[in-house]
Order: structure tokens, then C-alpha cells, then sequence
């Protein structure tokens, strides 16, 4: 766990934590086959983290299709304070033009400072 942020590694114990109070969050979700239902769920979840400047989510091997990526891009424009984006979406099914419209959207992100996406 890195020093000053809140780590989960299960997607419900997050969904359901109803903390949504922090600053720093990293989602390891690797693999935990939650699928588009689940990208949305998370997405409106996160949109609660008003505090929110640091977000790091795995989301590999999760069977996520365009559908999900979709319904994670509508939710981007919540993190208006997020400096630092880390997003993991290897191994789903995700065409190219939805990874196109997920960076035109996170360009959208006026104070993001850092990003990764794999």
C-alpha cells in the first residue's frame, strides 16, 4: 500500500465502504470479472469521492467491453480535482475508438497533472 492512499482490492468492499472522504484512492481490481454493470457502479461510486486528486484503478482482466469504458468516460467529468490518473484496462474487450474518446474525455480534466493508462 503506498503511504497516504486508501487501497482496495475488492470492488464491493469498495462499492459498499461508504467512504468516500478521501483524497487518495487506489482500486486493484485485477480480475475480479465485474464487467460493464460493474464499470458504471464504480463510476457513479467515485463520483461521490468530491475530494478526490489521486486515483489509481486496475481494472485488467474484467471482461469490460466498449459499454463499460462508455459508461466510465460519462462519469470522468465528476473528478474535476483529480491531479494524478493511473488506469489499467489491458486485457478487456475495448475497441481503439474507445480509448480514443476515453483520452479525449480526460483531456477534458483541467487539473490533471500525471497520467497513465495501459
Amino acid at each position: 500500500m503506498m503511504l497516504g492512499i486508501k487501497q482496495y482490492n475488492s470492488y464491493f468492499n469498495f462499492i459498499l465502504s461508504y467512504q468516500y472522504n478521501y483524497h487518495h484512492i487506489q482500486l486493484n481490481f485485477k480480475n475480479n470479472n465485474i464487467k460493464d454493470k460493474g464499470v458504471r457502479r464504480l463510476g457513479l461510486a467515485l463520483q461521490k469521492c468530491e475530494n478526490l486528486n489521486t486515483l489509481i484503478i486496475d481494472l485488467r482482466l474484467n471482461n469490460i467491453t466498449c459499454a463499460g469504458v462508455a459508461g466510465l468516460i460519462k462519469q470522468l467529468k465528476n473528478f474535476e480535482k483529480v491531479q494524478y490518473l493511473s488506469l489499467n484496462l489491458n486485457q478487456n474487450t475495448i475497441l481503439k475508438s474507445q480509448i480514443e474518446l476515453l483520452a479525449k474525455n480526460i483531456k477534458k480534466m483541467k487539473r490533471l497533472i500525471k497520467l497513465n493508462i495501459f
